[in-house]
């Protein structure tokens, strides 16, 4: 009797755990395409003074966004991918939509011959109402 249980509760743990991560963690990512305008308006900050690959992130997210400059509950981190690309990390946790709760985006930045940080790629995930966890769908 015993043996028959332990499968069952190995299965019905790891379900638990797939649960829990869905809610946690984002498991795919959607891309979107750079933004001319955006990255024109990076390129020219960089031009007045070097920036943080940090704060170029931030200013190409929020160029002509709903918020004018970043809240302060956002939260920036950045990964190191290689000697000249970084992954910087933007988690809102609380989204001012009437639909997206929290978000996810990742701007990829190589760093160019003049010592500039250039986004070259962008990805986003999210939560929001009408969706289980961590979503590319739209929400509703």
């Amino acid at each position: 009797m015993k043996r028959s249980l332990i499968p069952v509760l190995i299965l019905f743990v790891g379900a638990l755990a797939l649960f829990a991560a869905k809610l946690t963690i984002p498991f795919n990512y959607a891309e979107t395409p750079v933004d001319p305008g955006a990255l024109s308006h990076v390129i020219a900050l960089q031009a007045k003074g070097e920036q943080s690959p940090e704060k170029v992130a931030m200013n190409f997210l929020f160029f002509h966004g709903d918020y004018h400059g970043a809240p302060e509950w956002i939260q920036v981190s950045s990964m190191k991918i290689d000697e000249n690309t970084l992954r910087v990390k933007v988690y809102n946790p609380r989204c001012e939509d009437d639909s997206i709760a929290r978000s996810i985006q990742r701007v990829y930045l190589r760093r160019d011959e003049s010592q500039r940080w250039i986004p070259v790629r962008q990805e986003w995930s999210h939560k929001g109402r009408g969706r289980f966890g961590w979503t590319t769908e739209p929400t509703t």
